[in-house]
C-alpha cells in the first residue's frame, strides 16, 4: 500500500463513491493525505446558505480545498460579499453552478458601483474556472471575462430571467436582458477556448449574432432558448439604428462561421405582435443560419405556441429549404417552424445529407404526412433517432386510428431511440401503445414516451411474447385516475420488463394533471394501491427512477421474497429539482397512506433506487 505510486491511487479515486474514499482514510496516513488534499472534496453540492458559510469558514485554511473542482450552489441566498470569498476557499474550481432560490430579488445581488471592483477582481482569481453556470443575478461571468490575462473558459449557461416569470415580464425587462447579453459580447473574446455557449431569456439582434461570432472562433454549440424576436417601442427607443435595422432586414454574412457545429434556437413568440411579424422575424433567422453556417451538424428550431394554437409555418417551407441547401454535412434536423415536407427532403437528398435525428411536430394527420415522406426518401435508411411531437388539436375532433404513425416507422430499419410527447393534457394514446410499438420496432433500444393514458379501450390488449433490445424505457406525465388503471399499468409495464433483458434504466412518473384522483379512488374503496414493478429477471439493470402520485413509500424485494418497507425523505430545490435525502427503514405502510411503490430485485442485485443504491441481501425476512 505504502508503494502504491500517487497517480494510480489517484486514478482509482475516480471511480469509488465517497464512503469507499472515507474507509481509505483509516488505512494509512500516506492515503490520509493524499485523500483529502486531492480527491475528497471533488464536488460540493450546497443548498443550504449555513452550512456553505460553515464549509467556507472551515476549507478558507485548509489545504485540502484545492482539491475541489465542482461547486455547485442552489436555493441559497448568496449577497455579494459570501460570493467574493469563493474563489479563496475554492481557488482549484473547474465547473462552477450558481442558481439562487426562486423568490430572490435581483437588485439585492447586484454590486455597487463602489463595490464592483472589488467584486471583478475578487472572481478574477478563478484562474482555472473551465465552465460556468449561472442566473443573472451576480454578473460573475462578465466580472470573469474582464480579467486582464484570456480566461480557460470552455461553457458558459446563463440564465438571464426565471422562465415561471419570464411571461409576466415587461418590455423594461427586455431591454434589461439586451444590454446585459451585449455587456457579455463585449468581453467573449477574452474566452478564446470558448466551445459551449447557452444563453435563456433574451432578446438579441442579428447584429449582435455577427458581433459574437467575431469573438469565439472556436464556438461549437450556440444555444439561445426563449428569445424575443420581435421589436417593441421601448426597445427600439434605446438601441441603436444599425442593431433596429438587422432585426427588420437581416444582416450581410461576410464571414460563414464554419466553426459551429449544433445551433439551437427557441421563441417566445410575443403576445403583443400578430403572428405574420413573428414569422418575419423567423425568416431572417433562417436566412442567416442558411447563409452563415456552413457546416453544420445539428440544427434545431423551436418557436413558442399557445395553448391553442397548432404548429402552421407553411409559408416558412421555402425558407427553410433554402437554408437547408446549405448544410450538406447535417446529421440532427428538429423544428417545429415548418412541417416536413418532400421539398426540404429533397434538398437533404440532393446534397447527401444522411439525417440521425428527426423531430417533427404537427397534429395526426400533418405527423403521419411528415413520415410518409421520410419513408420514401434517402433518410429512412440513416435514421436512427426520432423525436414525435403531437400539437394540441392532434387527437379532438378528429375520427380514426390514432396508431397508423407506428406502422410507418417500422420501415425505419436502423431506428434505436424514440421519443414521443404530446401537448395536449388529456391525450388519447394508451398504455397499450407501448408494446405496439415494441413489437413493430423492434430495434428500438431507447424508448420515452410522455403523457400516456392508462386507460385501455380494446378488450384483447396486445403484450410482447418475444425478447426485445431494450435498454433504457422512461414514461412520464402517464395518466392514472383508478385502480384498474393501475391494473393494467402493471400488467403492460411488467409485460415490457419481463420482454426487455437488457434493461439497463427504467423511469416512472405519473401526471399531476390527475393528481388526487387514484389517492381519492383508493380512499373511497379503503384498499391499497401499489405501483407493482417487477426487475427479477433484470440482470443489467442498474438505475430505477420512480414517482408514483408523490408517494414516499416503498416496498422492495429480492428473489427470496424476503422485504423491507422504506420511507423516501424528500424534499424539492428549486424546482424542477427534485433531491432525494435518504431511504429510512420503516416497519409498514403507515395508516391513513393508501398508494405506495413495489420493486422486486433481482437476486444478489445492486440497484440505485431515486439516487440510493440497494443491494437486495440486506432486506429482513
Amino acid at each position: 500500500m505504502e508503494s502504491l505510486p500517487k497517480e494510480t491511487f489517484l486514478l482509482i479515486q475516480n471511480y469509488i463513491d465517497v464512503q469507499t474514499k472515507l474507509e481509505c482514510l483509516v488505512v494509512c496516513r500516506k492515503w490520509y493525505n493524499w485523500i483529502k488534499s486531492d480527491s475528497l472534496y471533488t464536488k460540493l453540492t450546497f443548498d443550504n446558505e449555513k452550512r456553505l458559510e460553515r464549509a467556507i469558514r472551515y476549507l478558507y485554511h485548509q489545504k485540502c480545498k484545492r482539491s475541489v473542482r465542482e461547486l455547485e450552489i442552489r436555493n441559497t441566498y448568496l449577497p455579494t460579499l459570501l460570493v467574493t470569498t469563493l474563489p479563496d476557499t475554492f481557488p482549484s474550481l473547474k465547473s462552477l453552478t450558481i442558481v439562487p432560490f426562486d423568490s430572490a430579488d435581483e437588485d439585492q445581488f447586484t454590486p455597487d458601483d463602489l463595490n464592483l471592483l472589488s467584486f471583478d477582481l475578487s472572481v478574477q482569481k478563478w484562474t482555472t474556472l473551465e465552465k460556468i453556470t449561472e442566473t443573472h443575478y451576480l454578473p460573475i461571468t462578465v466580472s470573469l471575462l474582464k480579467s486582464p490575462m484570456p480566461t480557460h473558459l470552455t461553457s458558459i449557461k446563463l440564465t438571464y430571467a426565471w422562465d415561471s416569470s419570464y411571461s409576466e415580464a415587461t418590455e423594461a425587462s427586455y431591454v434589461e436582458n439586451y444590454f446585459k447579453v451585449q455587456s457579455l459580447i463585449k468581453y467573449l473574446y477574452n474566452a478564446p477556448l470558448l466551445t459551449h455557449l447557452d444563453l435563456t431569456n433574451i432578446f438579441i439582434t442579428l447584429q449582435d449574432m455577427e458581433n459574437l461570432h467575431a469573438s469565439t472562433p472556436n464556438l461549437k454549440t450556440l444555444r439561445l432558448n426563449k428569445m424575443l424576436l420581435c421589436l417593441h417601442t421601448e426597445i427600439e427607443s434605446v438601441i441603436d439604428d444599425v442593431y433596429i435595422e438587422s432585426t427588420k432586414n437581416g444582416v450581410d454574412v461576410e464571414e460563414k462561421a464554419s466553426n459551429i457545429d449544433e445551433i439551437t434556437l427557441s421563441t417566445m413568440d410575443s403576445v403583443a405582435s400578430e403572428d405574420e411579424l413573428n414569422d418575419a422575424a423567423i425568416i431572417k433567422w433562417l436566412n442567416y443560419c442558411g447563409k452563415k453556417y456552413s457546416d453544420l451538424r445539428s440544427f434545431c428550431f423551436h418557436r413558442a405556441m399557445d395553448d391553442i394554437t397548432s404548429p402552421t409555418g407553411f409559408k416558412l417551407e421555402s425558407h427553410l429549404a433554402l437554408a437547408c441547401r446549405n448544410w450538406p454535412h447535417l446529421k440532427s434536423y428538429d423544428t417545429n417552424t415548418c412541417p416536413l415536407s418532400i421539398d426540404i427532403l429533397k434538398e437533404f437528398d440532393d446534397n447527401g445529407v444522411e439525417l440521425n435525428h428527426l423531430g417533427i411536430s404537427g397534429n395526426r394527420v400533418t405527423l403521419e404526412e411528415q413520415l410518409l415522406f421520410v419513408q420514401v426518401s434517402d433518410q429512412a435508411k440513416s435514421l436512427s433517432s426520432l423525436k414525435i411531437r403531437y400539437s394540441n388539436d392532434s387527437f379532438h375532433h378528429q375520427s380514426g386510428p390514432n396508431h397508423k404513425w407506428i406502422s410507418i416507422i417500422s420501415a425505419f430499419q436502423n431506428l434505436h431511440t424514440l421519443n414521443v410527447s404530446s401537448r395536449v393534457e388529456q391525450s388519447e394514446y394508451e398504455i397499450d401503445m407501448l408494446p405496439m410499438v415494441l413489437r413493430e420496432v423492434p430495434t428500438l433500444k431507447h424508448f420515452t414516451i410522455g403523457r400516456m393514458l392508462a386507460n385501455v379501450k380494446v378488450e384483447n390488449t396486445p403484450t410482447l411474447t418475444q425478447p426485445t433490445l431494450l435498454e433504457h424505457l422512461t414514461i412520464t406525465r402517464c395518466g392514472i385516475t383508478n385502480d384498474k388503471e393501475l391494473s393494467n399499468c402493471n400488467a403492460i409495464v411488467n409485460n415490457v420488463i419481463l420482454f426487455s433483458p437488457n434493461l439497463t434504466t427504467f423511469i416512472f412518473e405519473t401526471d399531476g394533471y390527475y393528481e388526487n384522483r387514484l389517492i381519492h379512488c383508493a380512499k373511497k374503496k379503503r384498499k391499497n394501491m401499489a405501483l407493482e414493478l417487477n426487475f427479477e429477471h433484470q440482470d443489467h439493470l442498474k438505475n430505477l427512477e420512480v414517482n408514483f402520485e408523490e408517494s414516499q413509500y416503498f416496498k422492495l424485494y429480492n428473489a427470496d421474497d424476503k422485504c423491507q418497507w422504506y420511507y423516501q425523505k424528500q424534499f424539492f430545490v428549486g424546482q424542477p429539482y427534485l433531491k432525494v435525502t435518504n431511504f429510512k427503514k420503516i416497519s409498514g405502510l403507515p395508516h391513513g397512506k393508501r398508494l405506495y411503490t413495489k420493486v422486486k430485485l433481482c437476486n444478489n442485485k445492486t440497484l440505485t433506487i431515486n439516487s440510493r443504491r440497494f443491494i437486495s441481501n440486506e432486506f429482513a425476512s
